[in-house]
């Protein structure tokens, strides 16, 4: 399983001033000649994006082997679920504490057709994965979820956060091959 990382949204706050200077009206008679004027924009950046920290380059999530038989009971499914981890870092600012409640993650990629659940790409279609919360609340594909869900831990001064999320192995209800299967989810963090 391979997982891609979008940062979509980041803060900017902009402090503006506009000066226009315009010079006395010209005679009616100068006919081409413009009005000149001045306009200037001044701003800083207040707050910028998080910088998104992986083990490696794919962040790679991989599961045992396993059987026809294994993957249709459902109970041995849970007992193979793999965690991963997101780590976000510089996500504060000088002007305002990190509030998780305003943030939100979505998960993109290909959807199985009947379940809730990430078409794997393989010998067959049969097989899917699905995603799950801190908290083993399955995901929906497309949907925005509050990164408070998913939060493990993070440091004292909140410029590290940490999210967990879970995979689990579902079958999609067509034919399934014995062969190794391979997925891509994206996932994109908007922040205000």
């Amino acid at each position: 399983m391979v997982i891609d990382q979008c940062n979509k949204d980041y803060l900017v706050g902009i402090s503006f001033s506009l000066f226009l200077a315009v010079s006395p009206a010209l005679n009616a008679k100068e006919i081409g000649l413009r009005n000149l004027g001045k306009a200037e924009l001044i701003g800083s950046v207040i707050s910028t994006p998080c910088s998104i920290v992986m083990p490696n380059r794919d962040q790679t999530v991989n599961f045992l082997p396993s059987t026809l038989p294994m993957l249709s009971n459902a109970l041995v499914r849970e007992q193979q679920t793999q965690s991963f981890e997101i780590e976000l870092r510089d996500c504060g600012s000088a002007y305002n504490a990190i509030d998780t409640k305003t943030w939100s993650i979505r998960f993109d990629g290909y959807n199985a057709n009947n379940i809730n659940a990430f078409v794997l790409q393989g010998p067959s279609q049969g097989l899917g994965v699905s995603l799950l919360d801190n908290e083993m609340n399955t995901l929906k594909m497309g949907e925005s979820y509050s990164l408070f869900e998913s939060l493990s831990r993070y440091d004292k001064d909140g410029q590290v956060i940490f999210l967990r999320y879970f995979l689990r192995l579902e079958p999609t209800g067509k034919p399934l091959q014995a062969g190794s299967y391979q997925g891509l989810v994206r996932f994109f963090i908007d922040y205000q």
